[in-house]
């Protein structure tokens, strides 16, 4: 049955709710053609207000349950008759304590920030005398409690538009104050509107949807949100007893949204799929945080341990973001895989509390490391949340293991006076250690990864004391290597020993190569076993033991630093290989990945330096051995006379001592005279030594060219079956290593003699496959060179003219002096 209703009646007789389904507010948008509309519309009811003129707006209706409208239709009559009582009431001081209830009566659960905006906008009102440029919008956008970030929200703008629309022609019709309040709220209304509620009919959303085409779907974002708080509301987690979820809605659609505002998309305005971003980190480390040994959490018992983990990656797949695209989050989906907690939900609540810096105008990351000589050595927080939000975090699980330290620490706080620089720091670089060293070992899968962040759970609670607990106890942790653990108990102590110690380990450990992982220099110096564990008691030293391991060590220090820069080992300062070749001089120091060996790159996962440096060979039963090769060739380089040493980091000096220092031409000589002094040429060693454009590759027309071979990949079944690789399989072109080592001395040590001016290698495919070189006027008249291991008589020389080989017999040497001879006997090649 139709009901003629001012607003006001309706308002007072029943909550006012616009459904979540429904579209944003649109009679105040800014557009060419809503303009036309918002004009007629308020010239209309300014019309009946001032004119005395009543008019009826046609129907309004809608789901009626526990006595709250859900306007099927009217919403945006509703709402600009919503703005309009406010403007009235502000303007004509009508709004009072009774009235401000009233109005408080009207709100939209399409977005949270608009039904915030909402209240704030009753219990604040408005001073006509103190506008900013005579506009309501600005005025409002200026107060302290206006969030920035709900400029974005598209219902917010379409209100502050009408406002200005409103006062507008308020003024341009010159009402006189008093008269408009009563036209709209008391006996005598000139706007009414026939009201039908189809009281308890429990509309669906679908039915919302059929019956209104501009019904809208909200992003997945802000489904997840709904569904969220929804959740919040139904498990009663908003208690005295968890002070961070209380007004989680709020908090979410105000403070927090406005640290991620400053992190928008610019061209969208919106910053959802940050927001998403930070809620699939969070999900993802709690997820691995709470799963038990066998990585199983929410799945069957009876699953085999292989079945359980492929649970657990699924879910972890689905946090860090595999399975979707990067704006699709679901709520049921995060309920499903166990994540929607009440723990996680108290943890993500406290992070985001504490990442807000709510002194700040406006809000943004609150920064614990600033001013912090050490803090962003570890731990660069803007850096890294910029990864959170951007979701670049979510494809390394070495940085989700650090964000998770970083964000547990935060939410065990006890407030701000409970983060301590120094004692935050002495964590962050802990964890920074552990977790940079476990790069070449751990993280390989998703149950390593959480094993990390389940060692993280157990050091939690010494985070406020870690070097102390670290250097007294002997418990292991698990979910990181020993040798790691080891290393950072041994600092430990020798950090706390004296400050001496504490700034010369923390000045080499930031190093930008060896990031945090010494042990290696600690081994050197006698302090360490091959298992980072002390040989003697540290705190059984004297002072001259003390003395000695503290001068022993800091001589290696200058070493390394002359030797490695923040890439790896400097191949500026060390050209040609030179470092390399006298380092095999003391040994084969060589270390494999699959079927191959390599001389050692910076950065690789089985044959970098730092593999060497950790002494971690490969296979095991060489475990340090290759190490002490380094070691060796170090203590051949001679110290020069006594200098002053500083340590900088970022600028800043934090460390002088003197020390027997170490330049790098000297080095140079030093490695040199190994070089030179290696005479064995039986040994395979042999010509890589003293040779480096062995260190090389091939062109892409097959020729030979030096500082090709990146990887420096060696397939080596003996010393005399050595293949060069370009690539890792030997299926690809590939060189082998005596014919090679023969063809580049007759390149660079011999002259040719006309018409034979030019050799060349070539490469072949295979392992079995028959590599040479040619020496003569073409490849089609020439003489053919390889090796083939295994024969009394490895060298083999064919002639080839007019491309057929004419040799009636094959020519075979023992020894690479045979082949020379024969080439300057028969005319090819002369001495220089």
């Amino acid at each position: 049955m139709n009901e003629v209703k001012t607003f006001w009646q309706l308002i007072n007789q029943h909550n006012i709710e616009i459904p979540i389904i429904q579209r944003d507010y649109a009679q105040g948008r800014k557009d060419n053609n809503i303009d036309g509309i918002r004009n007629g519309i308020l010239d209309s009811l300014f019309n009946a207000l001032s004119q005395d003129n009543p008019i009826n707006l046609d129907i309004v209706y809608g789901d009626v349950p526990n006595n709250t409208l859900h306007p099927l239709d009217g919403q945006q009559r509703l709402t600009t008759l919503y703005l309009l009582h406010w403007y009235v009431a502000c303007r004509e001081e009508q709004l009072s304590g009774a009235n401000k209830a009233i109005l408080r009566r009207f709100t939209y659960e399409t977005r949270i920030s608009s039904r915030e905006f909402c209240q704030k906008l009753v219990d604040n009102g408005i001073d006509f005398d103190t506008l900013l440029e005579n506009s309501l919008s600005k005025t409002i956008k200026d107060k302290h409690w206006f969030f920035l970030s709900w400029e974005s929200d598209p219902t917010i703008s379409a209100m502050l538009n009408m406002l200005d629309a409103i006062h507008g022609k308020y003024q341009q019709v010159a009402l006189q104050a008093g008269d408009i309040w009563n036209r709209l709220t008391g006996e005598n209304p000139v706007i009414t509107f026939d009201h039908i509620p189809l009281r308890d009919f429990g509309l669906s959303d679908d039915l919302y949807i059929k019956m209104n085409a501009r019904g809208k779907q909200l992003t997945p974002f802000e489904n997840f949100k709904a569904s969220l708080e929804g959740h919040i509301r139904d498990m009663k987690w908003y208690t005295a007893n968890l002070p961070t979820i209380n007004n989680f809605a709020h908090r979410i659609d105000t403070i927090w949204t406005d640290l991620f505002w400053g992190y928008r998309d610019a061209t969208k305005n919106t910053f959802d799929t940050q927001m998403a971003n930070f809620f699939r980190v969070t999900a993802v480390n709690y997820y691995a945080s709470t799963t038990g040994d066998n990585f199983n959490l929410v799945v069957p018992n009876n699953a085999t341990v292989a079945k359980k983990e492929q649970y657990a990656k699924t879910r972890v797949d689905y946090f860090r973001n595999k399975e979707s695209d990067a704006d699709n989050i679901s709520f049921n989906k995060f309920k499903t895989y166990g994540c929607i907690t009440e723990g996680y939900i108290v943890f993500t609540a406290k992070v985001l509390d504490r990442l807000v810096d709510m002194a700040a105008n406006p809000r943004t990351l609150k920064g614990y490391f600033t001013g912090a000589a050490l803090g962003n050595i570890y731990f660069n927080e803007a850096n890294y949340f910029a990864s959170i939000i951007n979701g670049t975090a979510l494809d390394s699980m070495p940085n989700l293991t650090m964000i998770y330290a970083y964000q547990k620490y935060l939410s065990m706080a006890n407030g701000d006076i409970d983060v301590d620089d120094a004692n935050f720091i002495a964590w962050m670089r802990v964890i920074r250690n552990l977790v940079e060293a476990e790069k070449l070992a751990r993280f390989d899968s998703e149950a390593q990864y959480a094993g990390c962040i389940r060692a993280i759970d157990g050091l939690l609670p010494y985070r406020n004391g870690i070097l102390t607990y670290l250097a007294t106890n002997n418990a292991n942790i698990g979910g990181f290597s020993e040798r790691i653990v080891n290393e950072e108990k041994l600092k430990a102590q020798l950090i706390l020993r004296n400050d001496g110690w504490r700034n010369d380990i923390i000045a080499i450990e930031n190093h930008g190569y060896f990031k945090g992982e010494i042990g290696f220099l600690l081994n050197f110096a006698g302090i360490a076993n091959e298992n980072n564990e002390a040989i003697n008691a540290i705190t059984g030293w004297t002072d001259e033991e003390n003395n000695q391991f503290f001068a022993s060590f800091n001589t290696y220090v200058a070493k390394v630093r002359a030797i490695f820069d923040s890439e790896g080992l400097n191949t500026e300062d060390f050209p040609n290989h030179i470092f390399e070749r006298a380092l095999l001089a003391k040994g084969d120091y060589l270390l494999t990945t699959s079927s191959n060996w390599s001389f050692l790159i910076n950065t690789h996962r089985d044959i970098s330096w730092k593999r060497l440096l950790r002494g971690d060979d490969t296979p095991y039963f060489y475990r340090n051995a290759r190490r002490q090769y380094l070691k060796t060739l170090m203590d051949c380089l001679k110290e020069n006379p006594v200098e002053t040493i500083t340590i900088e980091l970022n600028g800043i000096e934090i460390d002088t001592f003197e020390l027997d220092s170490i330049e790098v031409d000297d080095i140079k000589t030093n490695l040199q005279t190994i070089i030179d002094n290696f005479n064995d040429t039986s040994d395979w060693r042999y010509y890589f030594i003293k040779n480096p454009a062995l260190f090389g590759g091939y062109t892409t027309a097959n020729k030979f060219d030096r500082n090709l071979n990146d990887l420096q990949f060696l397939r080596r079944n003996g010393n005399y079956d050595i293949l060069l690789l370009p690539s890792e399989k030997v299926s690809g072109f590939n060189l082998e290593y005596y014919s090679l080592a023969l063809f580049i001395e007759l390149r660079d040590s011999w002259q040719r003699i006309a018409p034979h001016n030019h050799i060349e290698y070539r490469p072949e495919k295979t392992g079995n496959s028959t590599k040479y070189f040619w020496i003569g006027e073409d490849a089609n008249n020439c003489v053919e060179i390889s090796y083939k291991h295994g024969v009394a008589q490895p060298y083999t020389i064919l002639t080839v003219l007019n491309g057929d080989a004419v040799n009636t017999e094959t020519l075979t040497y023992a020894t690479r002096e045979e082949v020379i001879t024969h080439l300057q006997d028969n005319g090819y090649i002369t001495q220089l």
